[in-house]
């Protein structure tokens, strides 16, 4: 141990030789300390905290300890050598490749710091895919009535799904829709749903988006007191890819739907002028003027446990 403090010493000092503070102290540890911190960092990057920790002791012991040592003792070494040989062109690349040295040391730990927030980032965007497939939405009867009531996103599967429980109850003659709204395609796969099995539709508390396409299928439209439909335009959203490309040709097939089902042309325009970005929450006079809900009803009608 009293050699090696002794050793450290004499580095420290410039006592060493040029070549064996160059080639022996600086660069093997200096490597070392290098090119072990980014497969480290990589395979710890799944824990934030962890690797930021890791990161933070590196730069101490790094910048703090290890790198002022060996950077010091070699320029000393460098003033040694210049005094007893005068030549400076070794002494002056040697001097060139530890502030190199040192400052691709900065750059490594930068470089560590990005990593981690580009896994962290990537982590956070597949537990959002995750959530955006997974099922987030509900079904079941309305008390003693039959009425279904679907509840959340309209996600992929939201139609299969809700067709198998539909078969396995034929007596269900309405559907209510309380939802957000999700997949223009799934929404049409509801309203299809619908159509076919001729249902009246509802909403409670709301009706926004894509679910507008399965409430206006149905054969009567009855909208609670105090819930709002909310309509837009079509938009194309590749982060959460709503499954469709054109969003100007999908309007019109919808439109033309839509006017099919008894729904006023005025009520159409002002529906897709509304920018994909915002909403449009018609009032109830206007809703019914234009055929889009037959009746306002107490929301007590369908009270009752599920």
């Amino acid at each position: 141990m009293r050699d090696a403090w002794r050793y450290i010493g004499e580095h420290w000092r410039g006592d060493h030789s040029l070549l064996r503070a160059t080639f022996v102290n600086f660069l093997p540890l200096f490597y070392l300390f290098w090119y072990a911190l980014e497969p480290l960092v990589q395979s710890i990057a799944d824990d934030a905290v962890l690797a930021y920790t890791v990161i933070a002791v590196y730069c101490v012991v790094a910048f703090v300890i290890v790198l002022p040592w060996q950077a010091m003792g070699v320029m000393r070494s460098c003033e040694r050598y210049l005094l007893n040989h005068g030549n400076p062109v070794w002494a002056r690349v040697v001097q060139a490749v530890v502030l190199a040295a040192a400052l691709g040391a900065v750059i490594a730990a930068v470089g560590a710091v990005q990593r981690v927030g580009a896994r962290q980032n990537e982590m956070a965007f597949d537990r959002l895919w995750r959530e955006k497939t997974t099922r987030v939405y509900d079904i079941a009867r309305v008390s003693n009535l039959p009425v279904a009531h679907l509840r959340g996103d309209l996600q992929n599967g939201t139609t299969r799904v809700l067709e198998t429980w539909l078969d396995e109850r034929p007596d269900i003659e309405g559907i209510v829709l309380d939802s957000i709204g999700g997949r223009v395609y799934e929404g049409r796969g509801v309203a299809r749903l619908v159509t076919e099995r001729g249902l009246d539709t509802y909403t409670l508390t709301g009706c926004y988006s894509a679910c507008t396409t399965a409430f206006i299928a149905g054969e009567k439209r009855f909208l609670a007191d105090g819930a709002k439909l909310g309509f837009h335009q079509y938009r194309y959203d590749s982060s959460s890819n709503l499954g469709y490309l054109d969003s100007a040709s999908e309007q019109e097939k919808d439109r033309a739907w839509y006017r099919g089902r008894g729904i006023d042309k005025r009520f159409l325009d002002r529906v897709f002028d509304t920018p994909g970005d915002d909403m449009w929450y018609p009032s109830y006079s206007l809703l019914l003027e234009y055929g889009v809900v037959h009746a306002i009803i107490d929301p007590s009608t369908l009270a009752g446990e599920r």
